[in-house]
Parts: C-alpha cells; structure tokens; sequence
C-alpha cells in the first residue's frame, strides 16, 4: 500500500481527521526528497485539474511554467523547470531538517494560452515515515488578501486626506452657512426679499459642492452610481456662472447642440469645481473666463479658459491627486480630484494646460450622446 492510500484509508477511519482536512483552507502535495510527488489533498487535486499547467517559481516573470501530470502523481518539477521553487527547498529541508513557514512565492499559471500570476504563501514540513523523509507542501492564495489590504490603505489614506483638510473643510462651510444666517435675518426686515435669494443660492451651492466633494473622495469610481439623463451642458454652465456672479468677465463660445447624457448633480459639480478654480486664480481685475463648448466626432468638448496666475510646472503632476491645492489659502484639494473622477465615471476624459502668468485651459471630453 502507498503512502496516498494510507493517508486516504486513516482519514477515512476517523471522522475527526476528516473533518480537519476538508475544512483547511490549504492546497497540499507531499513529495520525497527526489521530487516525486506522493499524495495530494483534494483541494490540490481540484486545483490541479483546473489549471493543468503550473509553475511553483520563485519569479514573478511568468514564462517560467512546468508541467505537473497529476493523474499518475508523476513530477517533473526538478526536469522542466530550472527556477522552480522545489529545487532550492529541498536542499533547504536537507541541509536544515527544519519546517519552513509563512514564506511568500508565486504560482505561474498556463490555461488556454494564457498566463496568470497568483501570490502565494507556503509551508513545508518535512517528516520521516516507515524510514523515508518526506515534505509536506502546503499553500494558499493570498491575492484576495492582498487586494483587500490594498483597499483598505487606500481607504485609510483617504481618511487621512479628509482628517488633514478638515479646517480648510470648516472654513468652505463655515462662511457660506455664516452668509445664510445672515440672508435669513435680512429677510426679517428687508421689503424687497427677493434680491437675496441668488445670493442664499450661492451660498447653499457651495455647501452642496463642498459635501459632494467629500462624498465623492470616499468612493471608487466604479462604485459611483450615475443617474444619467439627457442635460444641457450650456444651460448648466450657465447656472454656474449665474450663481458665482460672473456672467460679465465670462465669454460663452457656443457652437451647435450642447446635450450630453449625464448625471446632472454630479456634472454640474465638475463645472463648478473648474469654472470658480477659473474665478479664483485670477491676478488682477482685467482677467477673464472663456467657455467653448462644441462638438468632436462623438465627443461633446468643454474648454473653460482663464487669464489668471496659471499653474508652475513643479505643481502640474500633482493637480489631480486628492488634498493637494496651490494658490489658494483655504482650498480642500478635492474639487479636481474629484472632477477628473466623475468625468471619468462618464467614459470621458479632463486634460489642462497651463502658462505660469498666462493663464490656464481645461478641456473635458464626454461622449455626446444628445
């Protein structure tokens, strides 16, 4: 009787073994110190059945790749594959006769002409039975782990964006709210209420754009829920400029249909976001704004053009990223990073160019489906 047919008939004779093996988490081969491989645990067997083409490497690069014929448990590690992992460890198990634990690898995986990485992290034991040694090889796939970990620093650092932005956050809501209270106490006593709504208008914009950004900091894009309708991009460029009292130092370019299918919340936030960047980089009172908006091919094109301080080169690569904001006292350091998300999120891109004391361009690109 073989050793695989010993392993099989004890865990057969005792539930409790049975039990504790099928619920391991680990992929298992027991070989000999020649490299023959004795026994397979079921999830190994299972695992090798679907991917017939494996490589136990100790390199990343997957053009190294063997060939295990599990069905006649006959190995060719040691042959085929001159990087494999096999070959250093059992001399390591020779040399050391101690366990070998919590080590990290990789498994290059061949199927159907293609080939895939996993990250693994195994365990040997070595064992002497009826006087022959042996290896107990065991492994499990922690690429889901860390995918997981990578998410969940990600998510940290997010937070530590927020955490340290968190007093320009209070000034960006502090001074609009202080605005309202005021406005709602004019009201009180002024004939001619209506004069202050713009005004509240602005205010509450403000606050809605400044909440929005933090909300949208914390999601992936592919967890961004759209609700995408069809919208006109000149009648909301119009209302962003309405609501920051620049209508007299912008210039609309208009050239044709401006429809577009999007969410309109979450764009009106880009224009808004771009648009007051525009206002708030201006040097001195004879800057202005210019708006294009026109079609290309099945692109509806934004271009949103100011006079201003423009951008240094130093701080270009950097424009997009969260919690990173230059020349403004107060900014978050959210409004771009999240416009670039959201345009994004609508198949579209956002690019800029920009001259230190010229000025700066933002073109958004968004598939133009009115």
């Amino acid at each position: 009787m073989n050793l695989d047919e010993k392993i099989r008939k004890e865990i057969e004779k005792s539930p409790l073994l049975k039990a504790l093996m099928g619920a391991a988490p680990e992929y298992a081969i027991i070989f000999d110190l020649e490299g023959r491989v004795h026994s397979l645990n079921e999830r190994m067997e299972f695992f090798l059945r679907e991917n017939p083409v494996v490589s136990f490497s100790n390199f990343e690069d997957t053009k190294y790749s063997c060939q295990i014929h599990n069905y006649n448990k006959k190995c060719e590690f040691l042959e085929k594959c001159e990087n494999c992992m096999f070959q250093g460890l059992i001399q390591e198990v020779k040399l050391n006769k101690s366990p070998v634990l919590n080590r990290e690898g990789f498994l290059n995986i061949q199927n159907q002409d293609k080939n895939k990485k996993i990250s693994i992290i195994y365990n040997l034991f070595p064992f002497d039975y009826e006087g022959v040694e042996y290896i107990i090889f065991s492994f499990r796939d922690i690429d889901n782990i860390k995918e997981y970990e990578k998410k969940r620093i990600n998510d940290l650092k997010k937070l530590s964006i927020i955490g340290e932005s968190v007093a320009s956050i209070v000034h960006d809501l502090k001074n609009p709210l202080t605005g309202l209270y005021g406005y709602l106490e004019l009201m009180k006593i002024k004939e001619n209420k209506m004069e202050l709504i713009p005004k509240m208008e602005n205010a509450l914009e403000i606050i809605r754009t400044t909440l929005e950004d933090i909300m949208s900091l914390t999601a992936e894009e592919e967890d961004m829920i759209l609700d995408r309708r069809y919208e006109d991009i000149r009648d909301m460029v119009v209302d962003v400029t309405s609501l920051l009292h620049i209508e007299d130092i912008t210039h609309l370019d208009i050239r044709g249909k401006t429809v577009a299918y999007v969410d309109k919340v979450k764009f009106h936030n880009v224009l808004w976001n771009l648009i007051k960047n525009a206002h708030e980089s201006f040097d001195d009172d004879d800057d202005e704004i210019e708006i294009k908006i026109y079609k290309e091919n099945r692109y509806l094109i934004i271009e949103i053009s100011d006079t201003g301080k423009g951008i240094a080169d130093e701080h270009k690569t950097e424009l997009f990223k969260a919690g990173k904001t230059f020349g403004k006292n107060n900014g978050t350091g959210f409004g771009l990073a999240n416009a670039k998300k959201i345009v994004e999120a609508h198949g579209g891109t956002i690019s800029f160019s920009s001259e230190l004391g010229k000025g700066t361009s933002f073109l958004v690109k968004i598939p133009n489906d009115g």
